[in-house]
């Protein structure tokens, strides 16, 4: 992975579709509800398939769509009541500044991830994964604002005291990678966490319900390639 750095969310993507086209469409089976509209038995086929529709979920079928695949999530909770845990949350989300060093991004990244490059850690892990990883995040992750708002312009990061400087600061890399953190909201003046943001009109929202709105807005611009079946959980 070090040899061949992935540099965009979209070559990323492209991998893991490709694999999946290769060996043919993937056929979904799943146990619907009555209300869903489905029929008790039906069959349906897409390139990737997505079980659970979060924040993970959500942008998975997002750039797998924008790639060019059929996506089909699966949810198990009904429309009217799905409230997932990205949804809950206090919406933060890491996005370093541009203009950090990239290597030192990529050694804070370890760092977090598995720790190889700190002498004093003694279990945790995973070199085989974790400096692939890690130049990922150090590619992408100073981009995360940007695709946010590519889904939504009137999307926010809220900048707020205290996110703009890396947790653990005694991990490599943390000064001169210029950590950050935003706080989703669609307000130039955000409420505070304990405000409530869920149902209130998008322009209103903040924290996780804000983060959420994004996303939702992303998955509904892909139109058709994307399918979302609610009370259909996978099985």
């Amino acid at each position: 992975m070090s040899k061949s750095v992935v540099t965009s969310r979209r070559s990323f993507i492209k991998g893991a579709v490709a694999g999946a086209v290769s060996a043919g469409v993937a056929p979904v089976m799943a146990a619907p509800a009555p209300q869903n509209g489905l029929p008790a038995k039906w069959d349906g086929e897409a390139d990737v398939v997505i079980v659970g529709f979060g924040g993970a979920g959500a942008t998975t079928g997002i750039v797998a769509a924008q790639n060019g695949a059929k996506v089909i999530i699966l949810e198990k909770n009904p429309q009217n009541h799905h409230y997932s845990n990205t949804r809950m949350s206090g919406g933060i989300f890491h996005c370093p500044f541009k203009d950090g060093d990239p290597k030192a991004l990529k050694d804070y990244a370890q760092a977090m991830f598995s720790g190889e490059n700190i002498d004093w850690k003694e279990e945790g892990e995973i070199p085989e994964y974790s400096e692939g990883l890690a130049q990922l995040w150090a590619d992408l992750s100073p981009t995360n604002l940007e695709f946010l708002q590519s889904l939504d312009p009137a999307f926010i990061g809220g900048s707020q005291p205290g996110f703009n400087k890396a947790s653990f600061p005694n991990f490599p890399g943390a000064k001169e990678c210029k950590y950050n953190a935003y706080r989703a909201t669609y307000q130039k003046r955000m409420k505070n966490f304990n405000q409530k943001s869920v149902d209130s009109p998008k322009e209103e929202t903040s924290s996780g319900e804000a983060f959420w709105r994004c996303l939702e807005e992303g998955v509904k611009k892909q139109g058709e390639n994307i399918k979302v079946y609610y009370e259909t959980p996978a099985s």
